[in-house]
């Protein structure tokens, strides 16, 4: 889950170093009582991906939020990503690309009818 390979390696670092970072600040608050963790929104979008990848790695099919919460940071954090040119290759992903400017809401409301047309899957 650190060292994922969906992640340039440029990244990976902050990637897992954020990961721990609120953990490690609970777990060893007793020693540093002064130290204040910072909210970082970002985090949620990495601990979201951390735990597809996770569930993923498990053998988890992901379900149709998981995937379109995925496309959606692979189409708007693009530096983050390796081998974006294979996935912007196929289609219909292309197509899903296109739905981006219009915002999150349409994006995952345009993802769903595919995900029902069976048209978007794993």
């Amino acid at each position: 889950m650190f060292d994922t390979a969906m992640i340039r390696p440029e990244y990976r670092q902050k990637w897992a170093s954020s990961l721990k970072d609120a953990a490690n600040f609970f777990k060893h608050g007793r020693h540093d009582a002064d130290k204040i963790l910072e909210f970082d929104p970002t985090m949620n979008e990495y601990v979201l991906m951390a735990s597809g990848h996770g569930l993923s790695r498990m053998g988890e099919e992901p379900g149709m939020e998981e995937l379109a919460f995925g496309y959606w940071i692979f189409f708007t954090r693009p530096d983050l990503f390796n081998d974006r040119e294979v996935l912007l290759a196929n289609p219909k992903v292309k197509a899903l690309q296109d739905i981006v400017p219009n915002g999150s809401q349409i994006f995952l409301r345009e993802f769903e009818k595919a995900w029902n047309a069976g048209t978007i899957r794993r």
